[in-house]
């Protein structure tokens, strides 16, 4: 991932939101549209005072079903940046279905998808990476992002599985669907057994999933 950098202005109204939308509470329509505004007022403002914005070729699907192509930057888990035709535009998360790109540095397509909080009493979605892809998929988020810093796979993300769009901590795996992905398929317990996967673990988790997704 890569970050703009921001002036402290920005900075300020980011935790300013940040702070709001962490007091679980509701907030007045007309108080959220005009917080946004502030937001992308100063956003876009700064942008000519960036340092550094990596850029990657590749789609976004728009809320409305409009397939966009373009090169993306990830701001932030609510927020990414998209240039085209000589031209950069802002889009924040309710505005966006899914995105997808090349990774140069890391040699991999990447695909997000935008998932609800459902933590909060109104809606608020962020970006999240998908790692498996099926009935039972896993993202991923990252953390925080930090330009130039180069993020560890296990430390600086939180996984979760997602079914029928309901996300879960990955942590909660073996308690919540373990059990019934063995119960249904004798080929994977076969696999379980033979590479010695722990369902507690995150990493051999993630490896149980995708074996059962190869599967059906």
């Amino acid at each position: 991932f890569s970050t703009i950098s921001f002036s402290s202005s920005l900075k300020t109204i980011g935790m300013m939101m940040i702070a709001m939308i962490n007091k679980r509470r509701v907030i007045p329509v007309h108080l959220r549209m005009r917080r946004n505004r502030l937001f992308f007022f100063f956003l876009v403002s700064n942008l000519s005072m960036a340092q550094e914005i990596n850029w990657h070729q590749g789609s976004l699907v728009t809320a409305d079903h409009q397939v966009l192509i373009g090169e993306i930057s990830i701001q932030t888990n609510e927020l990414l940046l998209m240039r085209n035709d000589n031209q950069s535009n802002v889009y924040p998360v309710h505005k966006i279905q899914s995105v997808r790109f090349y990774d140069r540095d890391a040699d991999i397509n990447r695909k997000f998808i935008v998932l609800r909080n459902e933590e909060t009493d109104f809606y608020q979605g962020s970006l999240y990476e998908i790692v498996v892809l099926g009935k039972l998929e896993i993202v991923r988020q990252q953390k925080s992002l930090i330009r130039g810093k180069i993020s560890s796979d296990d430390l600086d993300f939180d996984y979760f599985i997602v079914r029928e769009g309901s996300k879960t901590k990955l942590q909660n795996f073996r308690r919540k669907f373990y059990s019934q992905l063995m119960a249904g398929s004798g080929e994977l317990q076969q696999f379980v057994k033979e590479e010695k996967l722990d369902p507690n673990s995150l990493a051999d988790a993630i490896r149980i999933v995708a074996s059962n997704a190869a599967r059906t």
